[in-house]
């Protein structure tokens, strides 16, 4: 009985191990929505510009230079730019391969799996939702300074106070008519409040030019020189500041939101992405400049520094201006969360995590409307009753924790394999822009078939041990090709194959050898292609080279370089892709324990004791060495219009920088995040876990919690487990693409089997051509 009870015990945690873990497969037309497509890469980009530039450069730039940084503050502002930039890059990249609403959410979801993807977008939920309220009631405030207090002093005497600790003194009534008509105001349609919101970004980016013009006319450069020079604090105040300000980038996110609403995502995506980051950017390093070369920074109003700065100058009417700007700036950071926050609720239960109910979208108005009053009335009822400076800091861990995940599957789907579905969307099309021309996108049951049976050859070869059949395979699959494509230019190109060929052109610009099979077989088989210049080469080889090149970055996918042959013995053992995801899990983690031990352990370490030193040491090279590993393998870029450069370096710094922001939040803060996680578990684990829309298949690729018990498979191991058949014109079933995705996809030999005399190249190469 005790063998019986570990045994039902193991396969409960093997089932649930592979429930939490299962993710989210990319389906045949990414582009296909219920939402309305309206939005261009000019609305997405002032979306996240006005998203971000709101509270943020009216009242922190006063608080920063006065009590962290000084004038450098500039500094301050250049350090958190460049370190929101990094996170920036990396949900630009994903913008590209999915575009989808939900943002961190889905992305996680695709890359990691279902448990962790729930447990962003939870977060995700409340700190749109805390951000709306407090920008509301921010904004309120500032109408109520504006008159005087009388707002505060007739709400006080009608109504009364309230005597909370982690309430408002007052209710603020202001504040929740803000959400809710901000609310009514999105429910118009999405075009008709992007141009809303257009309009208040751009009177709000007018007063910041107003600002940098003024304040530097009126500049007095030895406000720079005078009471303790450009750095009063020092650069551990510069570094503290840029902790702070950090905060002021916080918004980009909502670009990635939208991408399930614009016209062209893969294009609109990264460049609104990195467009708002650079206006931004600049944006707040001008002003704060302007600010402290105005007035010297020990003199400001913290609670009203620009306004108060023109006053002191003698320029009272400029107040005012300020003052609209101000309310333009914080219309829009809460146009922003409200915007977001609907289409997160409505992603997660779109996928069944959340009640089906927020999933539905009014077909007249294209708008998840339900989530949108949810998300409208919420919100301003945390805006009436509670103070929010309280909860704030709050919104942080979301955020951040939100950020490192989505830098660590920038790395994870870097080096995995895709599977066959992915491989069809990212090489024909299936992200690429083809609605803009209203053209049909290819079916993943017609021409995206050869790419699956690419997939199987891959399968087909694993196991082979001679490095001379294996080039002999692969001569043939050459040699087909450009048999087929020899009849391109009188019969024209398959749709397919003209995709690939404009999207990967541009990977075989000075690639004269590349290693394009570094670990086909367990031994480490390698062959070497050289190209022929494309000035001698047919027009048949010019396509054909560049297709084959595709075939061979999919094969080559999270598999060792060459050059790295000598940690064979190290990671050889493990599945493409599976060490580097190991690795990221590692990094993550010592990056936590570096940060945790260099906070608490400073003083030590300055002293130079030796337990602090050798400690520091060890995570030094613990990350050095993940780093390595991520480094050692092969990467797959094919068919992303934008890539973040330098992988995994970039990726992997957001990850440090955000997990050292998140070791310095106080512990009152990782309480609330314990009390709002334990909710979410209650949902998801009696709701979530088992509508999931994934739950008749289970998938793909366990990256952090695979059970070593669910299929007696290989940690991180890619297997298949709905049969599919693409179906060929005419109705018949090709038999390889679907035998292959019955069977193990590293195991394909099976599936060549029984086919008695037929050439198994050509079986392999089901070319829909015309």
């Amino acid at each position: 009985m005790p063998g019986a009870r570990r045994m039902i015990l193991g396969h409960v945690v093997s089932d649930l191990s592979s429930k939490m873990n299962r993710t989210k497969k990319l389906g045949g037309d990414v582009l296909e929505t219920p939402l309305n497509r309206c939005l261009n890469t000019f609305d997405i980009t002032l979306l996240g510009i006005g998203h971000m530039v709101g509270a943020g450069i009216y009242v922190l730039t006063g608080t920063v230079a006065k009590d962290l940084a000084g004038p450098g503050i500039v500094l301050s502002f250049l350090l958190a730019g460049l370190t929101s930039l990094l996170a920036a890059l990396c949900y630009a990249e994903f913008g590209t391969r999915i575009p989808k609403a939900g943002s961190a959410y889905v992305y996680t979801y695709i890359s990691i799996g279902e448990f962790w993807a729930f447990v962003i977008g939870w977060n995700i939920i409340l700190e749109h939702m805390i951000g709306a309220a407090s920008v509301a009631r921010a904004w309120s405030g500032y109408i109520d300074s504006l008159l005087g207090g009388a707002i505060s002093n007739i709400t006080v005497t009608h109504v009364g106070e309230l005597h909370e600790q982690l309430l408002g003194r007052y209710p603020d009534f202001l504040a929740f008519a803000a959400c809710i008509v901000y609310a009514c105001l999105l429910g118009i349609g999405v075009k008709g409040s992007a141009i809303f919101n257009s309009f208040f970004t751009m009177i709000n980016l007018a007063v910041m030019v107003f600002v940098i013009v003024m304040g530097f006319y009126y500049a007095r450069p030895e406000n720079w020189t005078s009471g303790g020079g450009f750095l009063p604090f020092g650069f551990s105040g510069v570094i503290a500041g840029a902790a702070t300000c950090f905060y002021a980038f916080v918004g980009f996110d909502s670009i990635a939101t939208s991408s399930e609403e614009a016209i062209t995502p893969t294009v609109s995506i990264p460049l609104a992405t990195l467009t708002s980051m650079l206006v931004v950017t600049i944006g707040y390093i001008l002003v704060s400049a302007a600010l402290t070369l105005m007035v010297p920074y020990w003199s400001l109003n913290v609670g009203a520094a620009l306004p108060e700065a023109f006053g002191s100058i003698g320029l009272t009417w400029a107040k005012y201006v300020v003052s609209v700007g101000a309310l333009c700036g914080m219309t829009t950071t809460l146009f922003g969360s409200l915007f977001s926050l609907p289409r997160c609720l409505y992603a997660m239960a779109a996928d069944g995590l959340l009640f089906s109910f927020l999933g539905s979208v009014n077909q007249k108005t294209q708008l998840p409307l339900v989530n949108l009053a949810i998300s409208g009335i919420s919100s301003a009822l945390l805006a009436l009753v509670f103070d929010l400076e309280k909860l704030v800091e709050f919104m942080s861990i979301g955020t951040l924790l939100a950020y490192t995940i989505v830098s660590a599957s920038v790395i994870i789907l870097r080096y995995r394999p895709p599977s066959p579905e992915e491989a069809a969307i990212l090489a024909v099309g299936g992200t690429d822009d083809s609605s803009q021309s209203g053209g049909e996108l290819p079916s993943p049951q017609s021409d995206v078939s050869f790419l699956k049976t690419y997939w199987c050859y891959q399968g087909d070869v694993e196991g082979r041990t001679s490095r001379g059949k294996l080039g002999l395979e692969l001569m043939m699959l050459a040699e087909e090709v450009t048999k087929m494509s020899e009849m391109w230019p009188r019969r024209g190109k398959s749709g397919e194959l003209q995709q690939i060929n404009h999207k990967i052109d541009d990977l075989m610009s000075g690639r004269e050898e590349r290693d394009l099979m570094p670990s086909a077989n367990k031994r480490g088989a390698t062959l070497i292609w050289r190209p022929q210049s494309p000035s001698t080469n047919s027009p048949a080889q010019k396509v054909t080279g560049p297709l084959l090149f595709q075939i061979m970055e999919f094969l080559s996918a999270g598999k060792l370089r060459s050059s790295y042959r000598w940690m064979d013995m190290v990671v050889g053992r493990c599945e493409p892709g599976a060490a580097v995801s190991g690795a990221v899990l590692v990094f993550t983690c010592f990056s936590g324990g570096l940060c945790i031990h260099l906070h608490f352990s400073s003083q030590d370490m300055q002293e130079g004791v030796w337990w602090a030193v050798l400690l520091t040491f060890f995570f030094v090279i613990s990350l050095a060495g993940c780093l390595l590993i991520m480094v050692a393998h092969e990467q797959n870029t094919t068919g992303l219009r934008f890539k973040v450069p330098l992988v995994p370096f970039i990726p992997a710094l957001s990850i440090f920088f955000n997990v050292d922001l998140m070791v310095h939040l106080n512990a009152l803060t990782w309480v609330r995040f314990i009390i709002w996680m334990a909710v979410g578990m209650l949902v998801y684990f009696l709701y979530g876990i088992h509508h999931s829309k994934e739950s008749d298949q289970v998938s793909s690729y366990s990256v952090l919690m695979t059970s070593s018990e669910a299929g007696k498979e290989k940690w991180g191991a890619m297997r298949s487990t709905m049969p599919t058949a693409s179906a060929a014109p005419g109705g018949e079933t090709r038999p390889l693409a679907g035998a292959c995705a019955q069977g193990d996809l590293h195991g394909g030999r099976q599936a060549n089997r029984g086919r008695g005399g037929s050439d198994p190249v050509r079986h392999r190469l089901n070319l829909n051509l015309p």
